[in-house]
């Protein structure tokens, strides 16, 4: 009898665990600082545009291992990158990236790799937010 209540706790704790999560949970952190050779594809918004943003003198890349024909008529899906807690702006990528997989990368002003992202897929939140560490 003990056991099964034991059980039954721990069944309710890890569902509870996994509620309440909301959209906008850092869904990656950074743990390398060289692009893996399959996301050669700079991330791109509806117009076909290079999505890129700075942040304290960085510049903030996403990169994908898929390539996205750009179409005006789609909406965007958001992507937020946080570079040691400071957040970037949002950066509107073409919604045709969602259920693939994108990284984040933060170079320096020499173009030098600071911190990659391991890789996220794109899911239906409104906006995804990845964190790194340099």
């Amino acid at each position: 009898m003990k056991n099964q209540k034991w059980l039954v706790t721990l069944g309710i704790s890890l569902i509870l665990a996994g509620c309440g999560k909301s959209s906008s949970e850092p869904t990656a952190a950074a743990t390398k600082t060289k692009i893996p050779s399959n996301f050669s594809h700079k991330v791109v918004n509806n117009r076909g545009l290079v999505v890129e943003s700075k942040l304290d003198g960085n510049t903030i890349s996403i990169y994908s291992d898929s390539i996205i024909k750009a179409n005006p008529k789609d909406i965007h899906k958001g992507v937020v990158v946080k570079v040691n807690g400071k957040s970037s702006e949002t950066m509107p990528i073409e919604i045709s990236y969602l259920n693939k997989n994108i990284v984040a990368v933060v170079t320096d002003s020499n173009g030098k790799e600071l911190a990659v992202s391991d890789k996220v897929k794109v899911t239906d939140k409104p906006v995804i937010i990845i964190e790194l560490n340099i």
